[in-house]
């Protein structure tokens, strides 16, 4: 075998280039990498397995230049392919950092300048053709396209590290030497990242994107039989040898866009949050317990009628009978019987049916002699239920709230969302102890964050499945389109999201459709109130007494839908034409909007704004840190007063003394029936109630006219892509040829120097 000498002195950053008769190609790589890297310690190591001229062309340029360095192996050392000749080559290379590109000129070394900023705060940088910015248009049709991201998936499902990195199969990254200082790596094929993410010591990985560009020279090194290997090799991954521990620390390096290219759309990302150290994972392990504890505490607690239709709802779906046929046959007996117009039951999207389906099968199977308890309109009677279904009904409730606090752990970069989410009581009211209104809320967080990472088809699918759970999301689908407008992106991307919403909105529909279209005529019959100013004409403290109060409500109510179609057309139209609001902004102004026009806004609803408040609060800071605790203080006031509070105990009451709590179905006394009570005052109870609902109605009109500014909190990637823009701008300032590439420095192409191979010291392992 044939070594490469050392220069010296040493390098700040070793290239390592793998080549198989790539002749063609060496002198252009030499000079493409002179302009990008400018005045940079750098060295030049060609891991070469030709069997043409390559060797001697790369002798030709290191005789004039010892940056340059040629390690030539002979057939009978080739044994694992070019694989193993970058591993060689990385234990030869003597810089602090060591970065990997193939010599076909596949891998843009002008990219080579912000992969070195970004290795200030990483263990290994990988170039990626999968996230925002970046493009696999280089691989030869879309057979190969497939079998690389077919190889990505199998090694994610295989090794929990591997599952940080978008493009573990790449050929184009940089490393410390310290991650493979003891690692015993023996690759398959190329897919030398693949094993140092396995077996390396690291914990901090960045992704910068790149285009995979058109081969110029040479031909593709993949095939059929290597393929095979690569599976081979996962098993042995999988079952032998040492591998990497500890945290993973993960953030995308963002591209810089120019006047004409699509603008990111992950702007209000930060980094993934900080949770490195034992510090910080003993934080998540004691609020997540808290948060665990606070919710089973709350258990046996739950809104007496909600509570009852849900468990209604158990019963239907054990005899896999359609609840939407159940309120239809309610709804005629209430009718007739001169209760009200409907029967308030599961009036709702289909969702919730799909997940409740299995819990409600176990309940039943647990519970073989429970059936249904039907209570009149309006009464207080209520069934005696068992502890279990409880855990049952609000287990999805709990799944989604924690996931909502990972996501906005995650998009507002510090685990604080996840503490101030999961312990917020207002949070613990809603999906504690009343709907599965968090189940919705996690539907669109989800379309967002997925949006905001370029993964249209994933928020199509997340945005129907929140609008399937309850309508809300819906409204946010056009502002959704409305920023992928104002951020350039192509037409393709627009259509992949609609397209994605609508199939999986017919798809979780389902056989519920004649269902779904008896609910949305109730919900457009029902009458104005909750936290808006309708709720005035429904409190009849303010009216003579005597005073039918339901001819006006009805009236009024009439005008809702065009009432709120008008106020969420100008919303859209305020977001579409304010250039400098951000997306989360964008959400807010939508969903407030939506508050503002709609005529009945209950105690839960704020919920779905509740996440991108804090968002807001954490990115802008000032008055949005008062806008968000209002935002679920007044609605959490209101439904203290409206409901009222104590009433959240009545089926606990059951538990507790079972047949001996029936009087409340008669007196609806529950022990909270002192003078001092607030809410049994009458007079002070509906005054209270207005002035509450009135007030959210007013913040939220508040929310929507306060000031777009610029963010408060700006992220370490902005620096680095300023950098980077540097780095770009130097590269494309370099005079190319030889009279640039004097000016150089050290490491340009000249004619001068010495060829003779010497023995290079490897990297102990």
């Amino acid at each position: 075998m044939e070594r490469a000498r050392l220069p010296q002195p040493r390098p700040q950053l070793s290239l390592v280039v793998p080549t198989r008769n790539e002749r063609e190609n060496i002198e252009a790589l030499v000079v493409r990498v002179a302009a990008a890297l400018g005045a940079l310690d750098y060295e030049i190591l060609f891991a070469d397995d030709s069997d043409d001229d390559t060797p001697v062309v790369v002798n030709r340029l290191a005789a004039t230049n010892p940056a340059i360095r040629l390690l030539h192996r002979e057939p009978e050392d080739r044994s694992g392919g070019l694989s193993t000749a970058v591993v060689e080559g990385m234990r030869h290379a003597r810089g602090a950092l060591i970065a990997i590109l193939d010599g076909d000129l596949q891998h843009p070394p002008e990219e080579l300048p912000a992969m070195v900023d970004a290795a200030e705060d990483a263990d290994i940088v990988v170039a990626s053709r999968y996230i925002a910015g970046g493009s696999s248009a280089g691989l030869d049709g879309w057979y190969r396209q497939a079998v690389s991201r077919g190889s990505k998936l199998a090694a994610a499902a295989l090794f929990r590290r591997v599952r940080a990195c978008s493009d573990p199969m790449s050929g184009f990254f940089l490393i410390r030497r310290e991650v493979i200082e003891h690692a015993d790596l023996q690759p398959v094929g190329f897919k030398v990242l693949l094993e140092i993410l396995v077996r390396g010591q690291w914990t901090r990985l960045t992704e910068v994107p790149y285009m995979f560009g058109e081969r110029e020279g040479g031909a593709s090194k993949a095939s059929v039989e290597q393929g095979r290997a690569y599976l081979r090799h996962l098993r042995e991954l999988r079952l032998t040898g040492e591998r990497g521990r500890g945290p993973v620390r993960y953030r995308a390096l963002r591209v810089p866009a120019g006047p004409d290219d699509p603008l990111p759309l992950d702007d209000d990302l930060p980094e993934d949050p900080e949770v490195a150290g034992t510090r910080r994972r003993k934080l998540l392990w004691m609020v997540a317990l808290l948060a665990m504890a606070l919710r089973l505490v709350l258990l046996p607690i739950g809104h007496w009628w909600d509570l009852t239709v849900d468990y209604n709802l158990f019963i239907d779906l054990a005899h896999n009978h359609s609840p939407y046929d159940t309120m239809v046959y309610l709804s005629h007996i209430a009718a007739a019987s001169g209760w009200d117009t409907h029967y308030e039951y599961y009036a709702y999207p289909p969702i919730p049916l799909y997940f409740y389906w299995p819990l409600a099968h176990l309940f039943a199977w647990l519970h073989p002699s429970m059936g249904y308890f039907i209570p009149r309109s309006g009464s207080f009677a209520m069934p005696s239920l068992p502890l279990d279904f409880f855990l049952w009904l609000k287990l999805p409730m709990w799944i989604a709230d924690f996931a909502i606090a990972a996501l906005l752990a995650r998009m507002s970069g510090t685990i604080r969302g996840f503490r101030d989410y999961l312990l917020n009581p207002y949070v613990l009211l809603i999906s504690a102890a009343w709907t599965f209104d968090s189940v919705m809320v996690l539907g669109l967080v989800l379309g967002a964050f997925w949006l905001q990472q370029g993964k249209f088809a994933r928020s199509g699918v997340a945005m129907a499945f929140g609008t399937m759970v309850k309508f809300v999301p819906a409204i946010a689908v056009p502002t959704f389109v409305l920023f992928l407008i104002k951020r350039k992106r192509p037409l393709r991307e627009i259509i992949l999201f609609l397209v994605s919403y609508g199939i999986a909105c017919l798809f979780f529909l389902g056989p519920f459709l004649n269902g779904l279209l008896y609910v949305v005529t109730f919900h457009g019959g029902r009458v104005g109130g909750g936290m808006t100013w309708e709720m005035f004409w429904r409190l009849w403290t303010f009216f003579p007494k005597g005073t039918n109060l339901d001819p006006t409500s009805l009236a009024i109510g009439a005008f809702g839908t065009p009432t709120l179609a008008i106020v969420l057309l100008l919303a859209y139209w305020y977001i579409f034409v304010n250039e400098s609001m951000r997306f989360n902004r964008m959400i807010i102004v939508t969903l407030l909007a939506f508050f503002v026009g709609s005529k009945l806004v209950n105690e839960q609803y704020a919920l779905i704004v509740l996440p991108f408040a804090f968002l807001e609060a954490r990115q802008m800071g000032g008055a949005w840190r008062w806008l968000y605790r209002l935002l679920w203080v007044v609605p959490l006031a209101y439904a203290v007063m409206r409901v009222p509070i104590d009433r959240f105990l009545w089926l606990f009451y059951h538990i507790v003394l079972g047949r001996r709590a029936d009087g409340i179905a008669v007196t609806g006394v529950s022990g909270f029936d002192s003078s001092f009570i607030p809410w049994q005052n009458a007079q002070l109870d509906q005054i209270a109630i207005l002035v509450l609902g009135c007030g959210f109605f007013l913040l939220s009109i508040v929310g929507i006219m306060w000031p777009v500014r610029p963010p408060r909190v700006r992220f370490r990637h902005h620096a680095i892509a300023q950098s980077w823009r540097a780095h770009a701008q130097e590269a494309a300032d370099t005079p190319a040829g030889s009279a640039g590439q004097a000016e150089a420095g050290a490491h340009s192409v000249s004619v001068e120097g010495d060829t003779a191979p010497q023995p290079a010291a490897a990297l102990p392992r």
